[in-house]
């Protein structure tokens, strides 16, 4: 009795300092034990209570819905009282976390005689990973249109260089300047993080090269 008593203690302290919502589940897939972070997740104690009666649950992505829309509450709790589970990305019904997504696994849990007696269930949050993801998709959307345009400027100014061009040596020169200018155009941007420069402050940057201390080659006027 005393080993049994030692045991729970120490089950109930590493529950305590879990940083996941961890929760054990009986055979009949009700809740012996919870995280203190599992019982914030729900507006009572989940002790005693179904997986799915604590935790409604709804998919994360499109592509899993029909998964869980394949099981009823009952077959659900059922195969997490009994079966590894691991991956689903979830969304509580609770509509204080409508913002969090959770990771929802499960793994047996099994006797001295390697019978199961039911399951250790995790729902991990990933709130801050699914936002990392979606940013990282819309950057990579942005890079992508940047770049379609960056080479449809490089092949127009290659087309112009090429109808003013009357040799390869001539046309060799003023593409290479033209792509300098370009170059250092986009490095201003980037130097302004793309949220804009005057139009007289762009110019006399991408001027500057061509024009010696002293000598006024070229004249900038008119509205900016």
């Amino acid at each position: 009795a005393e080993e049994t008593a030692a045991a729970e203690r120490f089950a109930r302290s590493i529950l305590e300092q879990a940083t996941d919502a961890i929760l054990v589940l009986g055979p009949d897939a009700r809740i012996t034990h919870s995280s203190l972070i599992a019982e914030q997740l729900t507006d009572s104690s989940p002790v005693g209570r179904r997986f799915s009666e604590a935790f409604p649950l709804d998919a994360s992505l499109q592509a899993e819905a029909g998964l869980l829309a394949r099981f009823s509450t009952e077959s659900l709790d059922a195969l997490l009282a009994t079966k590894p589970f691991h991956g689903l990305e979830v969304k509580l019904r609770d509509r204080r976390f409508a913002k969090r997504t959770f990771l929802l696994s499960a793994g047996p849990l099994v006797n001295d005689a390697g019978r199961s007696v039911g399951s250790i269930v995790t729902l991990t949050d990933i709130t801050a990973r699914k936002r990392a993801e979606e940013q990282q998709t819309v950057l990579v959307a942005e890079l992508n249109h940047r770049v379609k345009n960056i080479l449809a400027i490089v092949q127009s100014v290659a087309a112009q260089t090429v109808r003013s061009s009357n040799s390869l040596e001539t046309f060799s020169s003023t593409f290479a300047g033209r792509l300098s200018a370009l170059s250092l155009a986009h490095d201003i941007l980037t130097q302004t993080r793309w949220i804009g420069i005057g139009l007289n402050e762009l110019l006399a940057a991408v001027l500057a090269p061509y024009c010696a201390p002293g000598e006024e080659r070229i004249s900038i006027y008119g509205p900016a």
